[in-house]
């Protein structure tokens, strides 16, 4: 990727709810087609898929963080707060940043059982993103847990 030296990236880190739990097929299918995408857009980032043990669909979420110049970003997010596979897109974090977190990666991906993230560096529910008073706390815990989980998969 572009490593841009004009310090013009843009990293945005949204949640959503899975309107039902994905199969590793469906899910393998989303993740090829958007690496492809995302590599022609110079995007890089990583999406997680967190889903309790039972696949209820009302505790399926995914987290994604976007990397890139500012303009391909917002299309991107555009399109997939649009996108069928899920709903109630919550932005959480939308800044300025000068070197990418997940530079290597046109895409990681992982799928995570709510006990694998019991027992993260931290805990965090992202159900409660929106309560101000904790806000700046958890996203803080969840941006050290995704550079934590892309370095030791990268």
């Amino acid at each position: 990727m572009n490593s841009n030296t004009n310090n013009k990236l843009l990293s945005l880190l949204y949640v959503s709810k899975a309107v039902r739990p994905y199969t590793m097929a469906e899910l393998d299918d989303l993740l090829e087609k958007s690496r492809i995408k995302n590599n022609a857009a110079e995007i890089t980032g990583l999406l997680l898929y967190l889903c309790n043990e039972r696949q209820e669909s009302s505790l399926c979420r995914f987290m994604q963080v976007l990397e890139g110049e500012p303009a391909p970003v917002e299309r991107l997010y555009e399109r997939i707060k649009q996108d069928t596979r899920h709903y109630h897109v919550t932005l959480v974090r939308k800044a300025s940043i000068a070197v990418r977190s997940f530079g290597n990666w046109s895409m990681g991906f992982r799928r995570l059982a709510a006990s694998e993230i019991a027992l993260a560096q931290g805990y965090f529910e992202p159900e409660h993103w929106w309560d101000n008073s904790k806000h700046n706390q958890q996203l803080d815990i969840v941006i050290d847990y995704l550079r934590s989980f892309y370095g030791m998969h990268r």
